[in-house]
């Protein structure tokens, strides 16, 4: 508990006191904050108009402002019949926060200079990079914690501490074993963006879209280069061309030993789509739009319309007309 002597306020734990300060707790915050465990106590504290975080009775460094965070986990989830890592964002008015299972405790941190403000991550004590703005904070599914710092409206992902790239962080994702990080970064213009994969830049494009891992941790994304039109990367390298459709998506087969493409004859919807596996043997969907493909890549489905109707087609046998919207699941 927080107890009040001589003007001052201290932590008394186990019926001990710890070390005196002007204010223990931010409004805001809950005050005292316990692990998981409950084995360790954390709390924010001010002295002389700074603000510390206390850690088993050890005062951390000062700082102009210490604040908590909203805070991302992942859990594996089935969407659409396929387990996959679904984020989880929680209210952040602890100061320090721990991780679920305790291990790490972290907040964030500000520091007022001749410029402005910067914003200072903190893990386990140890103060990251200084920042002009801060954006998120994730507990990746392999224990890391990873957030995006800002300047001048450049993000740069940093991974327990270890900052990345410049100029990314959009579209974070986890391969399915959870061991493994990729995101795009760069910045808008011909062939001046990239996917990152654990750290690691890859050549430039001028889009990238659907990056994803495929359950052996292979990576996979559509995009365009000027010189070939739209194609799809794997593993770095470009596959063949397909010609007469524009690659709208590409994914990996629910098994992961294919690699599927949506083909569009046009970029209006109602068009022919076709579905093409790993590179050949296109299907044409007539008017399609809305294409599913089975998990094992045999199978497809998608949506078309006749007179008004709504009709969803499997292996080109169509189902019942519909004149009312679906509800999809």
């Amino acid at each position: 508990f927080v107890n009040n002597q001589n003007g001052k306020q201290v932590c008394v734990r186990d019926g001990v006191a710890g070390a005196e300060f002007d204010k223990i707790g931010r409004e805001e915050s809950a005050g005292l904050v316990f692990s998981p465990d409950g084995q360790h106590l954390a709390y924010a504290a001010k002295k002389a108009n700074k603000w510390h975080i206390v850690l088993d009775d050890v005062i951390g460094p000062e700082f102009d402002s210490v604040n908590g965070m909203m805070l991302t986990t992942y859990n594996r989830s089935p969407v659409k019949g396929v387990l996959q890592w679904v984020p989880y964002t929680r209210g952040g008015s602890d100061c320090p926060q721990f991780s679920p299972d305790g291990s790490n405790v972290f907040y964030l941190a500000q520091r007022k200079t001749a410029e402005g403000l910067r914003y200072i991550f903190v893990l386990d004590g140890k103060p990251g990079p200084e920042y002009k703005g801060f954006w998120g904070t994730s507990i990746c599914p392999n224990g890391e914690i990873a957030y995006a710092g800002i300047n001048d409206f450049d993000a740069q992902m940093v991974f327990n501490g270890v900052p990345e790239i410049p100029n990314g962080g959009s579209e974070l994702i986890f391969s399915p074993d959870g061991k493994h990080h990729a995101y795009v970064a760069g910045k808008r213009g011909r062939e001046s963006v990239y996917a990152v994969v654990d750290g690691k830049k890859g050549d430039p494009y001028s889009l990238i879209d659907n990056l994803q891992f495929a359950p052996d941790g292979r990576v996979a994304f559509n995009t365009y280069l000027e010189s070939s039109g739209y194609r799809v990367v794997q593993d770095g390298k470009l596959l063949p061309p397909v010609e007469k459709y524009r690659i709208a998506r590409c994914f990996f087969s629910d098994d992961g030993k294919r690699t599927v493409y949506i083909g569009e004859s046009s970029q209006d919807s109602g068009q022919d789509q076709a579905v093409i596996i790993e590179g050949k043997a296109a299907k044409v969907l007539p008017k399609a739009s809305l294409v599913w493909v089975s998990p094992d890549a045999q199978h497809f489905a998608y949506i078309t319309r006749e007179k008004n109707a709504t009709i969803i087609v499997l292996d080109y046998v169509k189902g019942p007309a519909r004149w009312q919207n679906f509800d999809w699941v």
